[in-house]
Formats: structure tokens, sequence, C-alpha cells
């Protein structure tokens, strides 16, 4: 499914969420949640990220927090399988 909604990213463990602005995240399933993984589209790049919160109001687009899928941490993963 793909939604728009107000992205915060963090690109590092350590660093702060960076208001991205309103963006189209696509996604598996019926609705976000968090702990999911997302992709989005940002200066020309597609990037993975896991959502870290929601925060929803009803009358405005859903801010949603996340972190980004790092490639190194991809590639750890896939070698240590």
């Amino acid at each position: 499914m793909i939604s728009k909604v107000e992205l915060h990213l963090r690109a590092r463990p350590l660093g702060e969420h960076r208001s991205i602005g309103v963006v189209e995240v696509e996604y598996a399933g019926p609705r976000l949640a968090p702990h999911q993984e997302v992709s989005f589209e940002m200066a020309g790049r597609d990037i993975r990220a896991y959502v870290t919160g929601i925060r929803a109001r009803p009358d405005r687009l859903p801010h949603v927090y996340v972190d980004e899928v790092r490639a190194d941490a991809v590639l750890e993963a896939e070698l240590a399988v």
C-alpha cells in the first residue's frame, strides 16, 4: 500500500529524526504500524527504513518516524545467513 505521510528520518543510530516533509511511503499490509519496513524515494534514491513511531491526528497527515536501513547493515545480515 502507498500512503502520504509527514516523514521524519533518522539516518544514523545515534542521530536525531530530521523532518523530510510530505512523502509517499510504500509498505505491506492494511496500515502503517511500528517496526514495519517502509520504502520511499528521496533525492532520486530509494530508501528502506523501519517505523519507530507514529503520531496521528484526525485532521492531519500522520507524522511517521523512521530509522533508515543502512546498506552495510543489510550486507552484514545477508553474510550472517
